[in-house]
């Protein structure tokens, strides 16, 4: 928490607020609401917000309103309660109101769940409330994963909400009636990012109340993993009788992966990491982690090994396969071709093609999980889109349950061996088309780019297709006009045919597929950079290319020009605290930069990565008339450099 004393607190702009009147709020009954909760010592108020009209109604519990329980305990029974966390927090937050805990009460109640991290379920039975039956729709699953738990707030950074606002009053201190009304009003921004996120993520929901029909269970508060062990599991009961269950493996289980009898290398570097792989023990440790031994340590097990194919380090491990190049750009020219070869719906094929299910489920495992996915291509052959996408997340979303703990589908051997089988492959692949002179500049889990001499596209067919039979897999093909590499995990793909694939650092609009749930996955970064490096890439060959310059200074859309990083402790600015989600743009003669609101161990507030010159923007307005251009523009050419497009060269081909 911030020091209230040390820095100010920008004064939060006030909106007026619509209010939905009762007759009103009767009206949309069996409608939907977004619902957020805001508990203090001496005041407790639920925002519920009308997803249709945006109104909003409070339900406040303070020493100048008594709460009105039985309207509270009306809107639980007559609408959908939509919100985030809101079954961690919200929801037993509501049920604790509604068993007329007073305010100090209520405040107990959020400390345990909030401060504490206390689980919902053991402070419901600690405090001696019910929570009942509630019609509700958790979005945190939904949204998509990242590395680590995403707040509402940086959700909303990253849609570009019009105001990002911490939290006005120390949630410690004791309310006067001014502040709780500007507690009102955060509580209706906090509304107002809720239906954003909501709206962002209508078709995902929808494509989970469809299929919550189709298993009769409840999945719109799901993660796509954990709707695919909850349907698998239903389709597996309702088909064999069989009840999937957690199983117990104990730490210090060992394994070893087990070759595919088609997985074979010709070279000797290549034979030696195979025996390698074959030889090593893998170990589940006491959180139910894979592991292996390296001189007696528990190690994890990823990058485990490394092995050079032609001018490429190869990196495998538990995961997928990974290249190591770096600053690296080629184009299709009148010596090269560049393809990119991906195989189709990777893992699930492997499951298939090995015949792998989780032992203590047995073979109606792979029944079930087959004919899932023979529905699924029937679904996608008949063109209803709505149940191929449905069982895609079925499939796809299993695999992500072989090494969680606490799944039904808990297989660390499957994992292990999923993922080094499909590692193994794909250098098989590589293998082959480095043999016979067919270089290849990029490999990343589940496909491959190669880079063709002109003259030989029937030799590298010949090779994909000989691999296919050996394997059983099948790939799709993409062209590229150029790839530009800053490593394995960052690069920009023009296609041949002007699509723009791109990954890490580098995404945008340009690039994105399903733009609302992509634009979720990471957080703004002045994207007009990017934008215009892609532009120039996709022209640079032609007489008159668009230019860096042309595109930055041509654009007057301000979210293209943000950035927004989450500061753990929060950040400040001049002395103004700006809360632990910040956005800025870079302006014209601005001095300073934004710090980390806490010291660090050396008694230094560090300084926010890249903020020299930043000038925040909590609240969206037009675009300003003072963003500095020049920066930008160097920013573009500097990733040039980066992906090696200032730097290319023809490289010859490392022979075996």
């Amino acid at each position: 928490m911030f020091d209230r004393i040390k820095y100010k607190l920008p004064e939060p702009t006030i909106t007026p607020i619509n209010f939905l009147t009762d007759q009103e709020l009767f009206a949309e009954r069996g409608g939907e609401l977004l619902f957020d909760v805001e508990c203090y010592r001496n005041f407790f108020l639920i925002g519920f917000m009308s997803f249709k009209t945006g109104r909003v109604c409070f339900v406040e519990r303070s020493e100048r309103e008594v709460i009105n329980i039985e309207k509270l305990r009306w809107i639980t029974q007559s609408f959908t309660l939509t919100g985030f966390n809101s079954k961690a927090f919200d929801l037993p937050m509501l049920w604790a109101a509604i068993a007329n805990f007073n305010n100090g009460e209520l405040k107990a109640v959020s400390d345990k769940l909030i401060l504490a991290g206390i689980p919902a379920w053991r402070v419901e039975k600690e405090c001696k409330f019910k929570q009942f039956r509630t019609d509700t729709i958790d979005l945190m699953e939904v949204a998509p994963a990242a590395p680590q738990f995403l707040g509402l707030k940086q959700y909303g950074a990253r849609m570009h909400v019009d105001k990002l606002q911490e939290l006005p009053v120390d949630p410690h201190a004791d309310l006067t009636h001014e502040e709780m009304q500007k507690i009102k009003h955060y509580n209706v921004n906090d509304l107002y990012i809720t239906g954003h996120l909501r709206y962002t993520l209508n078709a995902p929901i929808e494509l989970r109340k469809t299929m919550g029909s189709m298993y009769g269970v409840d999945l719109r508060s799901l993660s796509d993993a954990q709707i695919a062990e909850k349907a698998i599991s239903a389709e597996l009961k309702a088909k064999t009788q069989i009840e999937a269950f957690v199983p117990k493996v104990p730490g210090g289980t060992r394994f070893k992966y087990r070759n595919p009898v088609y997985v074979k290398f010709y070279t000797e570097k290549l034979q030696q990491l195979h025996a390698s792989i074959l030889a090593t023990d893998f170990i589940v440790d006491d959180q139910g982690k894979v592991r292996v031994d390296v001189n007696g340590q528990l190690k994890v097990a990823t990058n485990l090994w490394s092995v050079r194919i032609g001018r490429s380090v190869y990196r495998l491990g538990i995961g997928g396969l990974h290249s190591s190049e770096q600053r690296q750009t080629f184009f299709s020219d009148d010596k090269f071709t560049l393809f990119d070869r991906d195989v189709a719906s990777y893992y699930p094929a492997i499951i298939l093609n090995q015949d792998l299910f989780p032992e203590h489920i047995g073979p109606a495992f792979l029944q079930t999980y087959r004919d899932i996915v023979d529905r699924r291509l029937s679904a996608k052959k008949a063109g209803d889109k709505s149940g191929a996408n449905s069982l895609k997340i079925c499939i796809n979303g299993c695999f992500g349950k072989l090494g969680s703990r606490w799944s039904v589908f808990y297989s660390p051997d499957l994992l292990v061996q999923v993922t080094l089988s499909g590692q193994l492959s794909l250098l098989m692949l590589i293998e082959m088309l480095e043999w016979v002179g067919i270089g290849v500049v990029s490999a990343n889990t589940d496909g491959i780019v190669i880079r063709c001499p002109q003259g030989r596209e029937s030799d590298y067919l010949s090779v994909v297709r000989d691999w296919e039979r050996l394997t059983g897999f099948e790939t799709e093909e993409s062209r590229y006009a150029s790839i530009h590499s800053r490593d394995v995990n960052n690069y920009i793909a023009i296609g041949a045919d002007g699509e723009i694939k791109a990954k890490g650092a580098y995404t945008n609009d340009l690039s994105f597929k399903d733009k609302n749930r992509e634009s979720l996955m990471t957080n703004p970064n002045g994207t007009i950079v990017t934008e215009a490096v892609m532009q120039y890439l996709k022209t640079c060959k032609q007489p008159n290319p668009i230019t860096i310059e042309q595109t930055i200074t041509k654009c007057r859309d301000i979210k293209k020009f943000l950035f927004v990083r989450r500061v753990k402790g929060g950040a400040v600015k001049d002395g103004i605290y700006l809360g632990k989600v910040i956005r800025w743009y870079m302006k014209t003669n601005e001095f300073g930069d934004i710090r980390n609101a806490s010291e660090n161990a050396a008694g230094i507030k560090a300084i926010v990565s890249e903020t020299t010159g930043a000038n925040p923007l909590m609240d969206l307005t037009g675009m300003p008339r003072d963003v500095d251009y020049d920066w930008y523009i160097r920013r573009a050419h500097s990733i040039l450099k980066d992906v090696g497009y200032y730097s290319s060269n023809e490289v010859q081909l490392e022979l075996f």
